[in-house]
């Protein structure tokens, strides 16, 4: 039985994630979903308009996590860009591929939404377990 969740972690003045998935591959996806629910709850999601491609290389798959979630938070922060749906093409080593649907924030949704600044290397960890992966991040808010 596969096992995947998200869980929202209180932490001083962030908000964290602590995300399990059977792959790799699913775990990067769903660290992404996490975060981006925690900017704006998915019942005010629009239809994805837009498709962009994420390359990405990085010294650990940690920081490749973190790198990943760094570039889709730089698209939002600079094109208002909400992903609903994010989708690792490849992930080989500490390299990545992947393929992020989305749109931009409207006007009316834009006071919806809860500002993420950065994505933290506090408390920061990817790890492989019995069940498959677990990864734990916060983000500075």
């Amino acid at each position: 039985m596969e096992m995947k969740s998200i869980e929202h972690l209180d932490h001083t003045a962030d908000l964290g994630l602590k995300v399990t998935a059977p792959t790799v591959e699913e775990l990067f996806e769903l660290c992404a979903n996490g975060m981006f629910t925690l900017i704006l709850s998915p019942e005010h999601y629009s239809r994805p308009k837009e498709l962009m491609d994420i390359n990405l290389q990085a010294e650990s798959r940690t920081d490749l996590l973190r790198e990943w979630l760094s570039e889709l938070l730089y698209f939002h922060a600079t094109r208002r860009m909400i992903f609903s749906k994010l989708t690792v093409t490849s992930l080989e080593g500490n390299r990545l591929e992947g393929v992020a649907e989305g749109f931009q924030l409207s006007p009316e949704q834009a006071h919806l939404a809860t500002e993420v600044k950065a994505v933290t290397y506090h408390a920061l960890y990817l790890r492989e377990t019995e069940a498959g992966f677990e990864a734990q991040v916060v983000f500075d808010t």
